[in-house]
């Protein structure tokens, strides 16, 4: 009876084989077609389908960053809104920018050893805040440090390298 030949359409004992088979294939292709879909590598597919994150959290996380955020730039385009008013208060001198080079180096403090701020190319307005009290001698021609203030950065020039503005 163990040797006995199967008729055609008889069923056999590997029947439950066959039906894991076919189910493994459909996984397969299911979990294939869905990372197409999603635009994304199939194991991080595979490991999103098990991990417990709720996706609403994360967009509301997300809206209250941008909400965040546009409140930040509003305080910021306010702060420039004032930085911009002070540039422009009566009373403060008007300079030009006046240098043989492309730019003029501006420090930190009074001083040519003092460390640099930031640089104004050639030709740009500045607002003077205030002169040194001191006269120095700097290349030979005698003259006086500048405070200024350009586009709400404040530092120190050498005052020769400026041309007041008559209004």
């Amino acid at each position: 009876m163990l040797n006995r030949k199967r008729r055609y359409g008889e069923k056999g004992p590997r029947k439950w084989f066959n039906y894991a088979f076919i189910l493994l294939f459909v996984l397969l292709a299911f979990w294939l077609i869905l990372s197409l879909i999603q635009g994304a590598n199939p194991m991080e597919v595979l490991q999103n389908a098990f991990t417990k994150e709720d996706k609403t959290e994360l967009s509301q996380q997300e809206i209250s960053l941008q909400k965040t955020i546009e409140r930040q730039k509003i305080i910021i385009d306010s702060l420039q809104h004032r930085i911009d008013v002070m540039e422009g208060i009566d009373g403060l001198q008007k300079a030009k920018v006046n240098v043989s080079g492309s730019h003029l180096n501006v420090r930190k403090s009074a001083s040519i050893a003092a460390p640099l701020a930031f640089k104004i190319n050639a030709g740009k307005e500045v607002n003077i805040l205030e002169y040194d009290e001191n006269t120095y001698v700097l290349d030979g021609r005698t003259g006086q440090w500048c405070k200024i203030i350009y586009m709400g950065n404040e530092g120190w020039v050498w005052a020769n390298y400026l041309e007041v503005i008559e209004e």
